[in-house]
Order: structure tokens, then C-alpha cells, then sequence
């Protein structure tokens, strides 16, 4: 059986508001700061002082969870059997204990970002001080931020090793940079997915209806279930379709043999053997299809609002469920 403390502060979790959904999202954020703005992300609640008041993904509730556990564990062993009794010194002995167990400086962020919310959400519900007040409050608790490594691949760096690489990942590689696949995309892509010359319309989750003349349906392996399609560029019809020729009567999934750790890792090593260092992941080829396709839409004197709709489209072309804005700065860069 769970002890008291342990149940207190999951109860506490519990009652944390959860706000994955974008428009909840937006809501609550004008209801509490009277700011009308769409699309809004942790960052902005972050800004205003309202981040330790709510969780934004499951993700986030689950490891929430966790540091909860091993913060009730930690307290039992000193003795506390409820969550008034926590003192600020306990949290940040708590913080101090795993430093001491080699916990890195992100980790002991997260541990920290996480006992405020659990401190928010004790003071909600059992009516006490909590234990972020006073000179020790683990808000003022220091880490040290690690340095920021730069593991980013340029345009040129991708179409070096797109050149010079000819192993059993090429044509893979080749594939997530011409049409930004996710890495589970792409191992659960299909020959079928192809359609070289006139198509069918389809239905898809974003698009609406599409037709699929000289295009790649990407619906397996999705993000969210959500389908689509992207346009084959017109000067790689050719190429495809030789590809596709040469593939035929082999396997229908012909990536179906990748591991994501083994992938990942040939990325690296083939930057570090180029001399880029041993740097870069699948994702950076979606990066490389983003931008490299805004600098092929854009014009000379287009507006600001020319640029943002070309860039929102190929960020929707990128799978995601809205066409964030704040994607668009991971994806392309600045405007």
C-alpha cells in the first residue's frame, strides 16, 4: 500500500491541468493574462509565470509523475509522512542527492522544473505554504547549465554526405531529404506509397483531398495518424522513376530492416568521417527538405506574409498537425 505522503502528492499531480490540446491552450492562456495569441507554447506560459501551474503533454504528466515517486520515496526515509511537513532544505536536499548520484545539469533541471509543479499543486490543494518560500527555495537552487554543443548539420554538410555516401542507408537518406520524412516514415514506407505520372484523389487527415499524380502518399508510421501528400519536384520525376524500376520485384517495404539507434548512428559517422564531428540524427534531413525547399519557392521582393504562407505549408508538408510558427524557426530559420 501506497504511503500517505505518496498518495498526497500523487493527488496533487492529479489535479495539475493538463493542456496538450492547442486550443485549450490558447483559451486558458487569455482567460489568465488577457493576451489574444494563437498557437501558444510553454515558452509563453513560461514568460508570464504560469508554466508551474499546468503540464503540456503526456509526456511531461508521466515524468512529473515519476519525480513525484522518487521525491515521496526520498521523504519517507526522512521521516515525513505529509506533504506540510516538507521544508525547503528537504527539497533541496533531495536535489543534492541526485548531484551526488551523477544526475547531468539537464536532468537536475527537470528534477527541479518538476518540484515546483509539485509544490504549486500541494499549496492548491492542502492549503499549506509549500516548500519554495524563503532564502533556500529551490528556485534559487544553482545548476550548471551544460554548454551548448552545436549537433546541427548545414545544407551543404547534408549534400556532402548525400555525395559521398553509398552504403546500405543511401537511398533512405536520399528519400527523407527529397521529401522530409520522419524516421518512422520512412521504415514503413511502401513502394505502393510512389505514383509516378496521373493519380487518384485520396482523402487525407489535413490536405483534405489530393490527388496523387507524381507524388509520395506518406499515411504508415505517421505522427498522429496524420497522412499526406508530397509532390514529387518535377526535375526528380525521371529519377524516381528509375528507382522505382529498379526496386521492383524485391520487397514492397524496403526499409522495413532499419533500427533507429544503428540509422542514427551511421548519420554520425559518416559526418565525423567527412569532418563535420560526430554529430547530426534523421531528423536533420527534414531540416534539409525544409529549407532547401523555402529557398526554392521564394522570390526576390516577396512580403513578409509571402514568406510565412510558403513556410507554413511546407511545415503542414512536414506532418505536423498545425502549422506552428514556432516550428518554422527548427525547420527553415529566420524569414
Amino acid at each position: 500500500m501506497a504511503s500517505i505522503i505518496s498518495r498526497q502528492i500523487f493527488q496533487s499531480l492529479q489535479s495539475i491541468n493538463l493542456i496538450d490540446d492547442k486550443d485549450k491552450r490558447d483559451a486558458i492562456f487569455k482567460e489568465k493574462t488577457d493576451i489574444d495569441k494563437e498557437n501558444t507554447t510553454k515558452r509563453d506560459f513560461k514568460k508570464e509565470g504560469l508554466s508551474s501551474q499546468y503540464i503540456f503533454s503526456y509526456t511531461s504528466m508521466q515524468n512529473a509523475c515519476n519525480v513525484g515517486k522518487d521525491f515521496a520515496n526520498f521523504l519517507q526515509s526522512q521521516g515525513i509522512t505529509k506533504v506540510w511537513k516538507i521544508t525547503p532544505q528537504m527539497a533541496r536536499q533531495f536535489l543534492d542527492l541526485k548531484a551526488s548520484q551523477g544526475a547531468s545539469p539537464n536532468t537536475l533541471l527537470s528534477y527541479r522544473a518538476n518540484l515546483i509543479k509539485i509544490n504549486h499543486a500541494i499549496t492548491e490543494n492542502f492549503n499549506c505554504r509549500g516548500f519554495c518560500r524563503g532564502d533556500a527555495n529551490i528556485q534559487n537552487y544553482e545548476i550548471s547549465r551544460p554548454e551548448k554543443i552545436d549537433r546541427r548539420l548545414d545544407n551543404n554538410q547534408i549534400r556532402q554526405m548525400l555525395d559521398s555516401y553509398n552504403g546500405k542507408y543511401a537511398l533512405a537518406f536520399k528519400i527523407q531529404a527529397d521529401f522530409g520524412l520522419r524516421f518512422n516514415e520512412i521504415k514503413n514506407l511502401s513502394l505502393a506509397d510512389f505514383t509516378i505520372g496521373p493519380g487518384r484523389d485520396i482523402e487525407t487527415v489535413k490536405q483534405g483531398t489530393v490527388n496523387t499524380s507524381n507524388s509520395l502518399y506518406i499515411h504508415s508510421g505517421t505522427k498522429g495518424g496524420l497522412s499526406r501528400v508530397v509532390s514529387i519536384p518535377p526535375d526528380k520525376i525521371t529519377e524516381y522513376r528509375a528507382i522505382l524500376e529498379q526496386l521492383q520485384g524485391g520487397k514492397n517495404h524496403p526499409f522495413a530492416f532499419l533500427d533507429k539507434g544503428n540509422y542514427n548512428r551511421a548519420i554520425k559517422n559518416i559526418a565525423n568521417s567527412l569532418g563535420f564531428g560526430k554529430v547530426g540524427s534523421s531528423h536533420e534531413f527534414r531540416k534539409f527538405y525544409a529549407s532547401t525547399r523555402y529557398q526554392e519557392e521564394i522570390r526576390p521582393n516577396m512580403t513578409r506574409s509571402e514568406k510565412l504562407e510558403i513556410a507554413r505549408n511546407i511545415v503542414k508538408d512536414l506532418g505536423h498537425g498545425r502549422a506552428r510558427d514556432d516550428l518554422i524557426k527548427t525547420y527553415i530559420g529566420r524569414l
